[in-house]
């Protein structure tokens, strides 16, 4: 089958994917030339006792626990259908900010499944991509042929509702996953036909391999990175050099930003550097960034910029060049290195959040495909994993998604753990800021919709302490 694309959206409880979910889904097959092809795939999902919907994301979607009991899916059903499309050879997933966000939640609801969270991303052909990175390239670098939206500061706005209005794209119900589809795809339409150059440009950076010549060898070849790391003030672009490989991320190249003052990384030490890494917004950071090869970054090399963009940047080429000599010392990217040597995040001690804990193991990906022919047939038998995350990832799977296939002893499991998981603490949303929250925006002058909507959830909350004894 010839390459396609595949455009999806996601609609979701909440912004965590560790601990929210997919609650709609919408998808569009098209051709290279996003021509649509097949039918379109849109579908709602419901919720599990143990997960409670952000209100806010609620009265942004619309979305209600009881719309979600009467048309959704289970997220072992959603996960098929999806997965279904996604795995089509030659398929480019894709969305308007969907590598940070949208893929996140793929990646959790694969493995919360027990399925590699990652194949999908590269097998038989496949990549994932992302329109917002080409629109903020577009936007600080080809603007032509295309109308920006800007704040009341005068800078460009890259919300999807806002640009397709200024470029007179249909958005339909802005938020309703079909609806954000399909603006996305107008809006890749309109830049194909305007910056065809810079669409086929970064199509390529999709794959790391077209990445990675332009920041290797280290310290070779200045390039251009935009990226909203730079912020809407710098126009989201920056000219970097490479200078060393991130020590525990293969995927990851460490960059100098030499939009900045670069002398305070061959005065500071690394521990100097390290604590200067990440800072809150306002404070000084050290003039460095990653640049992950394997999510679509957009990397040029430095002729992109034209005179006009460095005047915009209020930068000169004999300044860039400038520093960049100044950073041409052998112990520096050493030194950046060893600054990049963190304690990591302390190990998460709940299964459903643990994806980054550790790959699957190939024993386990064999236990997990018999437990799926098991599912199809019918059955779900306890599994002899060795990961010791995959019991309790399996047990709640199937609490989940085939609460008529458990036993009287896990239906008291499960009950207990949602019990505990609504009453507890934790970075997940519980019933005590659920009710807060809820309260918060009663009292506001909200829309006689939005105030329904809170009244729908708060009904839902009142309904799920009765049933766990938490009233």
């Amino acid at each position: 089958m010839a390459d396609t694309f595949y455009w999806y959206d996601l609609e979701t409880t909440g912004t965590n994917p560790k601990w929210d979910r997919i609650v709609q889904f919408a998808g569009i097959r098209t051709d290279l030339d996003l021509n649509p092809i097949g039918e379109e795939l849109c579908f709602f999902v419901c919720l599990p006792d143990d997960v409670l919907p952000n209100p806010d994301a609620s009265l942004v979607t619309g979305i209600t626990p009881s719309k979600l009991a009467e048309a959704g899916i289970s997220e072992f059903q959603a996960l098929e259908k999806i997965m279904q499309e996604f795995s089509v050879p030659g398929t480019c997933a894709l969305g308007y900010n969907s590598l940070r966000f949208d893929d996140e939640f793929i990646r959790y609801a694969l493995y919360r499944h027990l399925q590699d969270p990652y194949a999908r991303e590269y097998r038989d052909g496949n990549t994932r991509w992302d329109m917002v990175d080409l629109v903020r390239a577009a936007g600080a670098l080809r603007r032509d042929g295309i109308a920006w939206p800007t704040n009341a500061d005068g800078e460009a706005v890259y919300k999807l509702e806002e640009l397709t209005k200024a470029n007179g794209i249909d958005h339909g119900q802005a938020h309703d996953a079909m609806s954000d589809v399909h603006a996305t795809i107008g809006m890749a339409q309109l830049l194909k036909a305007k910056q065809p150059k810079l669409f086929e440009y970064y199509y390529s950076l999709r794959q790391k391999k077209n990445v990675k010549p332009l920041l290797e060898p280290f310290g070779t070849r200045l390039c251009a990175h935009v990226s909203a790391m730079y912020g809407k003030e710098r126009y989201n672009v920056a000219p970097i050099i490479s200078l060393t490989r991130h020590p525990s991320n293969t995927n990851s190249v460490v960059v100098a930003d030499l939009g900045q003052e670069v002398e305070c990384l061959l005065d500071w030490s690394e521990d100097e550097i390290r604590s200067k890494l990440f800072v809150p917004k306002g404070e000084t950071r050290a003039p460095l960034r990653e640049v992950k090869v394997n999510r679509s970054p957009f990397v040029a090399p430095f002729e992109v910029l034209t005179e006009e963009n460095l005047q915009t940047l209020g930068l000169s080429k004999r300044e860039i060049k400038e520093r960049w000599r100044r950073l041409k010392q052998p112990a520096l990217a050493q030194k950046i290195r060893r600054a990049y040597v963190q304690d990591g995040p302390p190990p998460e001690h709940d299964p459903d959040a643990a994806l980054y804990g550790a790959f699957l193991q190939d024993e386990d990906k064999a236990r997990a495909k018999h437990l799926y022919q098991e599912i199809a047939a019918g059955g779900f038998s306890t599994m002899d994993f060795r990961d010791g995350r995959l019991p309790t990832l399996a047990a709640r799977m199937k609490a989940r998604s085939f609460a008529h296939l458990i036993s009287a002893d896990e239906s008291a499991a499960w009950h207990e753990y949602v019990k505990d998981k609504l009453a507890g603490e934790g970075d997940w949303l519980n019933l005590a800021g659920f009710d807060q929250r809820l309260a918060e925006l009663a009292a506001e002058n909200l829309s006689d919709n939005k105030q329904r909507i809170l009244g729908e959830l708060g009904q839902y909350g009142a309904e799920l302490k009765t049933k766990y004894g938490l009233a």
